[in-house]
């Protein structure tokens, strides 16, 4: 009876059109969008690591992030009524700078519900890929790039991640490390962390040509990702649920990986329609994995999707010579050069 007094009061009477209540959208849209602003908003400032304990994480470990994402992503795939589509999805543009002259749709009515909006998808054109070897896999804003010398890396001010913790125990890329370290060979190992903000176009593409083999699906917690969480909560890209993607590119192993937050569980990835994130979760940190002979991803192809924003750690293999072309905290767009060889003219 509850339930169906709660389809009530979203629906409306049996019988009709199931098109969500403007009241419905416009309540929730709103306390979603104040929440969602309160912790990825613009008006942030990264400010150092915060004095956390273990106390407060663990007791924020127990708080429903996965359950209130699921919830969100329900509430996301709701059909708006004409009417209202364009006075929500405009508030959220304006709320959160989306450019809205490069999106594919000719208008905000195109879009039926808040997911379609979020995962919108560009004029062809509005993002040229360089020519560089190496290009930005999305929009976003650089939080850390640089050589990875050990087995585990800073991201910003203190927060670390292993490689095992990150991509599981024996992965190409760490196997690759290990020997490595024990024997040169004219390789280094880089990474690059990019945030992307509720705002950005959300599709992650190949930085490069790249071979897929290998994926691993890590369910896990929904912390947020915005930069002053990141900053506070260590080793939170090994709590987060994540998808790993590993491969080859022309100067050796690359990994993928895009990182779940708060709000944002689902994951697409464009290769397999098969791999399902933001499902019910026992606690345990265990993965799934799947190889294949070969995916091969051109350069500048679209890999995956993200809904609202989230971060991307890029993990590669390149001669000692390469050069970053960004710095942390520099914005970027998707197909602009992240670096050069030594071989290459700026």
């Amino acid at each position: 009876a509850r339930m169906q007094f709660v389809r009530r009061v979203i629906f409306g009477p049996p019988g009709k059109t199931r098109i969500v209540r403007p009241a419905v959208i416009v309540l929730g849209s709103l306390m979603i969008g104040r929440e969602t602003y309160r912790v990825y908003g613009p008006s942030q400032r990264i400010e150092g690591a915060a004095a956390i304990h273990s106390v407060p994480i663990e007791l924020a470990k127990r708080l429903p992030l996965r359950g209130l994402s699921r919830l969100w992503g329900m509430m996301s795939q709701m059909e708006l009524s004409p009417s209202m589509r364009s006075p929500i999805l405009g508030l959220y543009a304006r709320t959160f700078r989306c450019n809205l002259d490069e999106m594919e749709a000719e208008n905000l009515e195109s879009f039926k519900t808040l997911g379609d909006f979020f995962a919108r998808r560009l004029k062809e054109g509005a993002r040229p890929i360089a020519k560089s070897h190496l290009v930005s896999p999305v929009d976003g804003r650089v939080q850390s790039c640089g050589t990875f010398t050990t087995q585990s890396t800073e991201t910003v001010k203190g927060v670390d991640y292993t490689l095992a913790a990150l991509l599981g125990k024996n992965s190409p890329i760490e196997v690759s490390q290990k020997k490595r370290e024990d024997q040169p060979d004219g390789k280094q190992l880089y990474h690059c962390v990019i945030y992307l903000a509720p705002g950005d176009y959300h599709g992650i593409h190949a930085p490069a040509d790249f071979e897929i083999k290998l994926l691993r699906h890590f369910p896990g917690l929904l912390f947020p990702v915005a930069p002053r969480v990141v900053n506070a909560v260590k080793g939170l890209f090994e709590l987060n649920e994540r998808i790993a993607l590993e491969g080859k590119w022309e100067h050796g192993n690359m990994a993928m990986v895009p990182v779940g937050a708060y709000n944002v569980g689902n994951i697409t990835v464009s290769f397999d329609k098969d791999v399902k994130t933001n499902k019910k979760w026992d606690g345990e940190y265990a993965y799934d994995e799947k190889k294949y002979q070969s995916v091969p991803i051109p350069k500048g192809s679209e890999v995956a999707f993200f809904l609202m924003g989230s971060t991307v750690v890029l993990l590669f293999e390149a001669p000692a010579g390469f050069k970053f072309q960004v710095e942390g905290g520099q914005w970027l767009r998707l197909g602009e050069p992240l670096g050069i060889l030594s071989t290459e003219e700026a």
